[in-house]
């Protein structure tokens, strides 16, 4: 099968039995929903068909404009195939998501090495059923410091999808999103859950904030 590149700077001793702690994941890829980077005209990259729980969502897509994907390090225009593997354990990742992250979609974009001369849109299925209009934010890994960092937000439309707001896509990477906390009126009750999905996130740096609560544990 085609795994997912790792960019992981490993030191070993020699002579020494060099555990890694946690392991890194190799992901199987989907080669079969590959597209093609044609560098002079805009490329649509999408996954495959997205199925959770029996549910089946419209795939992920990927807009790259021309003269846009560079190899890095050269500079040159890619013209190779990307694809978009969904990720459905996320366990399954490079390295494990923080405790306090549920990625609402996780995705591997691939292959390593591509990077976006300027950042670049992408659409999630919202496979929670967020109500139009609702913002999300964005998490890509930082390949120097192997932690998600936020890279822009995303809205849904009224197609039922999770559009990024303008590009948010800098490089092929591990990728996903998670709802905003809920922006609450005053002397409302932040223990009413009835408006949020069932499967809220929870987001924090230090502290935890609980999505579906809205309740801040520090």
């Amino acid at each position: 099968g085609t795994f997912a590149t790792v960019p992981e700077m490993i030191t070993l001793i020699e002579g020494a039995n060099n555990v890694l702690e946690p392991p890194i994941v190799l992901l199987p890829l989907d080669r079969a929903s590959a597209d093609p980077v044609d560098p002079n005209t805009t490329s649509i990259i999408t996954s495959s068909p997205v199925e959770i729980n029996g549910e089946m969502f419209e795939p992920i897509v990927l807009t790259i404009p021309p003269q846009t994907a560079r190899i890095e390090g050269t500079g040159e225009l890619f013209d190779g195939e990307i694809h978009i593997s969904r990720i459905p354990d996320p366990t399954q990742g490079p390295r494990p998501l923080p405790d306090n992250m549920v990625l609402s979609v996780y995705i591997a974009l691939q292959p390593f090495g591509v990077v976006y001369e300027t950042p670049v849109p992408i659409v999630f299925p919202n496979v929670e059923h967020f109500p139009v209009g609702s913002i999300v934010d964005i998490f890509g890994l930082n390949h120097d410091t192997g932690r998600m960092d936020k890279v822009g937000e995303g809205r849904v439309e009224l197609d039922d999808m999770v559009h990024s707001i303008g590009g948010v896509i800098h490089n092929n990477s591990w990728h996903g999103f998670v709802p905003q906390p809920p922006i609450l009126e005053k002397n409302e009750d932040t223990n009413d859950t009835s408006q949020m999905p069932d499967q809220a996130a929870t987001c924090g740096g230090g502290s935890e904030f609980c999505v579906q609560s809205g309740n801040l544990s520090v």
